[in-house]
């Protein structure tokens, strides 16, 4: 499905690639999301090569900007034709995954999918072989739909709201299909019950209902970079939804946005700690940083923490 929802940075669907002579690599394929302008430097993905955009054409005509829902050719300079191929992306964000959290449907003559079991899959115009991963290993019966991850054999570009389809290993039988929800998966073991709430607030594929969503059961705040990238989302647009969201946005490589409330708890529990330890050891130089971390503030980063004292001081 094309999204003409604004605020999102430029994606296109390469389905075709070739070389003409004297204009070097032209891609053909269709804008989901954003505009392209003539002179955009850009990424492929997942490959990561830089382009620049020599030329657009919509129709055989030569145009300025596309937009998102057109189909549409762009003469890439930069890259070697063989570097541009189907299944890859010209994108504004390069970000790629191997690892997604997916909501799949499985068709009801499907046969049962198990834990681990190898996949076909198909994801914009990409095809590639893929392992399913299901919430505690249970099969996933004829009909039913859940949660499962999607581990892929090779790097991928998705964005959450991607649509996909599933076949057998011979790609002959379609098992099911279905949406993204986090392409960007926290590696952070954490209960399953707040992942369960995170992938709860990401399954709206609204990023103005996600963010306070995945705010409210974060206790570590929200890595403001991955949010954006899971989204496609403009950095300004995304530092907006934060600010509206009563965040506190802390740090910078990457920004986490925190809850105003948690700033404030962990303001008064520093205060409060740090009094308490001088009382008791009033000829100690002060307390570590570390130790000052979790004794009120355990569950957040290391970097994230040290800045909010930072910015307390």
């Amino acid at each position: 499905a094309v999204s003409h929802q604004q605020h999102r940075r430029f994606r296109y669907a390469i389905d075709r690639a070739f070389s003409v002579a004297g204009s070097g690599t032209v891609v053909t394929g269709t804008v989901i999301q954003g505009t392209v302008a003539r002179g955009d430097r850009l990424r492929l993905a997942p490959s990561g090569d830089e382009v620049r955009v020599r030329g657009i054409q919509k129709a055989g005509v030569s145009v300025d900007t596309a937009h998102a829902g057109e189909r549409c050719a762009l003469n890439l300079a930069g890259v070697e034709r063989d570097r541009a191929t189907r299944g890859q992306w010209v994108v504004a964000d390069d970000a790629t995954t191997t690892c997604l959290d997916v909501r799949l449907r499985m068709l009801a003559d499907a046969p049962p999918l198990r834990h681990w079991t190898r996949v076909h899959l198909h994801i914009g115009t990409a095809d590639l072989s893929a392992r399913i991963a299901t919430t505690g290993g249970e099969a996933l019966t004829s009909g039913s739909s859940g949660m499962v991850k999607l581990i892929c054999d090779a790097p991928i570009s998705a964005v959450a709201g991607d649509r996909f389809i599933i076949r057998d290993p011979s790609a002959r039988n379609t098992l099911g299909g279905g949406v993204v929800v986090d392409p960007y998966p926290s590696r952070r073991k954490m209960p399953r019950t707040v992942r369960a709430a995170q992938l709860e607030a990401m399954a709206t594929l609204s990023p103005e209902r996600a963010l306070p969503g995945l705010l409210a059961v974060s206790t570590a705040g929200v890595d403001l970079e991955l949010f954006g990238r899971a989204f496609n989302l403009e950095p300004a647009y995304r530092d907006l939804l934060a600010r509206e969201s009563g965040a506190v946005v802390v740090g910078e490589a990457p920004p986490r946005a925190l809850p105003g409330g948690v700033v404030e708890d962990v303001k008064a529990a520093i205060v409060d700690t740090l009094a308490r330890f001088h009382s008791e050891a009033p000829q100690a130089k002060g307390m570590e940083l570390g130790a000052l971390r979790q004794r009120v503030a355990a569950a957040l980063h290391a970097d994230t923490f040290d800045v909010l004292v930072r910015s307390f001081t």
